[in-house]
């Protein structure tokens, strides 16, 4: 094929004349609805996770066989000595058990299907991080090779405000259910003009300036019924389970995963304080609990299974008292301890774990109807 008429095909691919906006360095997809990057500056896998994310968007998780016939098209573009392009996919958490960079497992998808012949084969016991091809297909390779990298964004978590400027649409504040303004009338005859949203202490709305540093609050609607071993806490919105088999902390991520929850990530001092509560439960010779927290990507690098900081997350408050982390054994999980604080510790260490369920979207709402028993 010639490169003109690569170059011809790509473009009917990735360009339309109808194309949503996003950032002027990303392709846009008509066909997947769905914005790309190809990154030719080769990094290793943590750092291209990074900078995806710092762009708003994802390190490439395939979605479907016809998806990944038409990124073989966009990757040929990368320089002609490299062969592949790391992926979102990894198995860190545990060795041959694969997961995105979002936690979701890659077993029974189509990712599973996409295999070069002969991987993973963890060879050297050092490949915990997955590239894509220029054929199409994955293999395991060491996390801190390098590689480029192809970001993705779905077009319907990018649409364009053309009266905010933004990409994010949201309601009117009549749609959203809330619209009661100060009744001391607001100067807003400043230099500088005030465009973002606050409340007040009285719980009134403001508008201020969008620079100036705030304390903020972040939400995820919740539901009210889900199963019956687990407990429902109405002011966070979330189903919560202390588990008191004690586990090492992959198999606590299964666990919570199998039951349709997630290993738990603190977002707040105010959720903490409720969880010392259901903490107090733990048997008496347990010194703490494993939560979504790690540092497996990058060490001393602590993020949630998600893929947030802590302070993303909400929650990042860490023991008053020094840890000592000089063993022989590295300690590379997250975990609580009975006071509340944060800790690491021995990913392999048996203890007690807390899954939950946030935005419970699929449950209903009877609460006289419980989920039955597993």
């Amino acid at each position: 094929m010639s490169l003109l008429l690569a170059k011809l095909i790509i473009c009917n691919i990735f360009y339309s004349t109808n194309a949503q906006t996003f950032r002027n360095d990303y392709l846009w997809a008509e066909s997947f609805k769905t914005f790309y990057r190809l990154n030719d500056i080769a990094t290793d896998w943590g750092q291209a996770r990074k900078i995806c994310e710092a762009e708003g968007s994802t390190l490439l998780i395939p979605s479907s066989l016809t998806e990944v016939e038409n990124l073989k098209l966009l990757i040929s573009n990368m320089k002609a000595h490299f062969t592949a392009i790391f992926i979102g996919v990894h198995d860190q958490f545990a060795h041959g058990e694969y997961v995105t960079v979002k936690g979701y497992p890659i077993k029974d998808t189509i990712l599973e299907l996409l295999w070069a012949e002969g991987s993973p084969d963890n060879l050297n016991n050092n490949e915990s991080c997955v590239v894509m091809t220029r054929e199409g297909l994955l293999d395991d390779r060491p996390c801190d090779d390098i590689y480029p990298f192809v970001c993705k964004v779905f077009g319907n978590e990018t649409e364009y405000s053309e009266d905010c400027y933004s990409f994010d649409l949201g309601q009117s504040l009549e749609e959203a259910g809330y619209a009661s303004w100060s009744p001391l009338k607001q100067d807003l005859t400043t230099d500088e003009p005030q465009h973002c949203g606050a409340i007040s202490r009285t719980g009134f709305l403001k508008v201020t300036w969008c620079d100036m540093p705030a304390m903020f609050l972040c939400e995820k609607p919740g539901s009210q019924t889900f199963r019956n071993d687990y407990m429902w806490a109405q002011a966070f919105k979330t189903f919560y389970r202390l588990h008191d088999l004690a586990t090492n902390w992959a198999q606590a991520r299964q666990i919570c995963e199998a039951e349709g929850t997630n290993l738990l990530v603190p977002h707040s001092l105010e959720e903490m304080d409720n969880l010392k509560l259901l903490i107090s439960n733990m048997k008496a010779h347990f010194t703490a609990i494993f939560i979504g927290v790690h540092d497996q990507f990058a060490h001393g690098e602590y993020v949630t299974l998600q893929g947030q900081s802590l302070d993303e997350a909400g929650y990042s408050s860490w023991s008053p008292i020094k840890q000592d982390l000089s063993t022989t054994e590295p300690q590379h999980c997250g975990a609580i301890s009975r006071s509340g604080f944060l800790k690491v510790t021995w990913c392999d260490m048996p203890a007690m774990f807390l899954c939950e369920k946030r935005g419970c979207q699929e449950c209903t709402a009877n609460l006289t109807t419980p989920a039955p028993a597993p």
